[in-house]
């Protein structure tokens, strides 16, 4: 599952500290988590150049050419937040002036010294913007190691983000595209960024609160803001980073890309990126195109049940790809401390245990919403059924009682949903 990670607005130059102090956690807890590692694919024999406009003369580059706009159509049965996209996902509006002269096919490429990027393909929906995305190395990139989990090669992009819709820009932003090589020069991938919780806020009021030098309340002062039906984005990426299969030794005296200040207790191989672990391209590749939200196949059931002390969800969504819970502001001050949801499909297999999940192969028409203490998920009942983080195997016993059984005996809330075809 692709996290996105976003740094608090503070001060420019103690931002670029914090900054760099997140980046150094996340990578360490990633370098954890894909220990295991796969080495990266080897060279394929094609080699691509990558200029645009040499696409339709060049018979090489043509055959290249069903991969544009058909990004959706490779991965959508290999990333994390799968389905069908093939009536969902639409061609990207590369900007006004080609909506208003009809230009509907528009792609978006950018290229910045070696590397090119092409966003071909969007979907959105309530719950997130997904990209189809299309990287090219003239000089071919090097060997990436892959994840354990899904076998997808270790890729980064780092970015800003602006949306009509917010007054507040997203800076420094990161996450990882689902994808995977097509060849040593091409990367094809889907690039999820969530709305929810994030991009939804408007903290205008507050800020200016803040500002003002006024006691602030952030629950009192911050709104949510409905995301339009139509909206403009703005994605600025800086950075490409991806986690090298091996080290070369050659590199190891290197410098490193990262300045730490004065943090003499950070080791070298912690500093994020670095070059003896990773490889990484700098540059401007910006991207201005329209999005229409699409909701056609989205659900949403109203709850209304709580349990004595207030505890339940206010509301359910599923989309073809994801299912996000809603809690009630009591729930929600839980999730934040000791307790987590965990997602069971109408089956009784483990879903997932975020607000938002990926739907995937799982039957959704009936789900089960434990609301369960997060010590004794991770330390007694994720080791009895063996459940790993994703996908998990709900469908085992222990000691005579189903995954199933046993949530709803340890639970704190339980919430039953059963979802229409369409909303009502």
């Amino acid at each position: 599952m692709r996290i996105e990670k976003y740094p608090v607005n503070i001060p420019e130059k103690l931002n670029d500290v914090v900054h760099e102090k997140l980046e150094i956690i996340y990578k360490n807890q990633k370098k954890k988590r894909m220990k295991n590692c796969a080495a990266a694919m080897g060279a394929a024999a094609a080699v691509f150049a990558v200029a645009t406009i040499t696409c339709v003369t060049n018979p090489v580059m043509a055959s290249k050419l069903p991969l544009i706009g058909h990004i959706f159509e490779q991965m959508q049965g290999k990333i994390a937040y799968s389905g069908d996209y093939s009536e969902t996902a639409v061609s990207v509006i590369d900007s006004e002036k080609d909506r208003s002269q009809g230009k509907d096919k528009a792609v978006c490429t950018k290229k910045d010294g070696d590397l090119t990027m092409t966003i071909s393909e969007v979907y959105c929906n309530s719950q997130a913007l997904s990209l189809g995305l299309m990287l090219e190395s003239e000089k071919g990139f090097p060997d990436t190691a892959r994840s354990a989990e899904n076998d997808m090669p270790l890729v980064t992009l780092e970015m800003d983000q602006t949306y009509s819709f917010t007054p507040t820009p997203f800076l420094q932003c990161a996450a990882d595209p689902d994808g995977d090589f097509v060849d040593e020069h091409t990367y094809i991938g889907v690039l999820r960024i969530p709305l929810r919780g994030s991009k939804d806020i408007d903290e205008t009021a507050y800020e200016e609160a803040l500002r003002a030098g006024k006691d602030a309340d952030y629950d009192a002062l911050v709104k949510t803001v409905d995301i339009p039906e139509e909206f403009q984005v703005h994605l600025k990426f800086t950075r490409l980073i991806g986690d090298r299969a091996a080290y070369d030794p050659e590199e190891q005296e290197e410098e490193i890309s990262a300045s730490v200040l004065d943090m003499e207790d950070i080791r070298e191989e912690d500093i994020y990126p670095n070059t003896q672990a990773n490889y990484w391209y700098d540059g401007a590749w910006e991207f201005d195109f329209s999005v229409c939200r699409n909701d056609s196949q989205t659900v949403t059931v109203d709850i209304r049940d709580t349990n004595a002390y207030g505890i339940g969800l206010s509301r359910v969504t599923k989309t073809p790809y994801e299912i996000t819970m809603y809690p009630n502001e009591k729930t929600a001050q839980l999730w934040e401390e000791l307790y987590i949801p965990v997602v069971l499909d109408a089956e009784g297999r483990f879903m997932g245990c975020f607000e938002t999940i990926p739907v995937g192969s799982h039957d959704v028409s009936h789900v089960d919403v434990y609301i369960i203490k997060d010590s004794l998920w991770r330390d007694e009942i994720v080791p009895l059924y063996r459940i790993r983080d994703f996908p998990a195997e709900g469908e085992e016993t222990a000691e005579g009682k189903t995954l199933k059984e046993f949530c709803g005996e340890n639970s704190l809330h339980h919430t039953a949903v059963d979802f229409p075809e369409k909303n009502e």
